[in-house]
């Protein structure tokens, strides 16, 4: 995950059509002021994918864009593919690095028409798309909350990333 501001010269710079010829991918965008993002590395080492309790100071909500948490739904590998996997396992294709995330914890897919869909791998700790199991049709929207774990993420489609973006600085 990259801070928010990694796009913010982009936006800046470019207007949203611009932007969205640049940065083609959806994020996931991740507020930092909750849960706190636990890396398996930096805890003791254990076989065990416990869920942890969020962060000990109490959620605060995000004043701006160094408050956010930006990561791109793409192949790891730039190739076009019609489903991607979500996990932290370095080799996925989308890589959320936190103990309560399974090696392979779900799956995205894109139709041809461009559609976002998103199903969970039989994940330890569960998939959820606005606080309810996915459903394989449903189609992605731009601002749906997805869980992985305890990470909370909004999903936002390019246009919709850059709006937030330019709103934020």
């Amino acid at each position: 995950m990259r801070p928010l501001s990694y796009w913010q010269a982009d936006a800046n710079r470019l207007d949203e059509l611009a932007f969205c010829d640049r940065n083609p991918y959806p994020l996931l965008i991740h507020a930092t002021t909750g849960y706190q993002l636990q890396s398996l590395a930096s805890m003791s080492q254990t076989m065990d994918r416990a869920v942890l309790a969020a962060a000990d100071r109490p959620p605060t909500s995000p004043s701006g864009i160094d408050d956010y948490l930006g990561l791109e739904v793409k192949t790891r590998d730039g190739s076009r593919r019609f489903q991607l996997t979500l996990g932290c396992n370095p080799f996925r294709d989308v890589v959320i690095d936190d103990v309560t995330v399974s090696n392979l914890h779900a799956h995205f897919t894109v139709d041809r028409h461009g559609n976002w869909y998103l199903q969970d791998a039989s994940s330890l700790t569960g998939t959820h798309v606005n606080d309810k199991d996915p459903d394989p049709t449903q189609v992605l929207v731009s601002g749906d909350r997805l869980s992985f774990g305890m990470v909370d993420t909004v999903f936002m489609l390019p246009s919709q990333a850059y709006a937030m973006i330019r709103r934020l600085i």
